[in-house]
């Protein structure tokens, strides 16, 4: 993941994850859905996927086609869930001269 966008993402989960500590934030970024930290912990251990270490913190992600199952399972072990919009893409920033 390009690092600046790993940052703006990381920005976002920290800024909702500040106004709702216990809620577990999914940042929508093109076709898949991100988390960080406890929140990435917490999925691969419900989701039972795999969350990676990346830029010394722990993600979690999943294709956007897989939502409705997975907050099902979230909400299912009583899980809040809050979901973001789209947060811009490379291409995207480069467009608007951004990047």
């Amino acid at each position: 993941m390009e690092k600046k966008l790993f940052i703006k993402m990381r920005g976002v989960y920290d800024e909702c994850k500040e106004k709702y500590p216990d809620v577990v934030i999914l940042l929508r970024v093109g076709d898949s859905y991100h988390t960080f930290g406890e929140d990435a912990q917490l999925c691969r251990r419900l989701l039972t996927m795999q969350a990676t270490t990346d830029h010394v913190v722990t993600t979690f992600d999943f294709p956007a086609e897989n939502l409705d199952s997975c907050l099902r399972r979230l909400i299912g072990y009583g899980r809040r869930v809050a979901i973001t919009d789209e947060i811009d893409v490379p291409e995207k920033l480069a467009k608007r001269g951004e990047e």
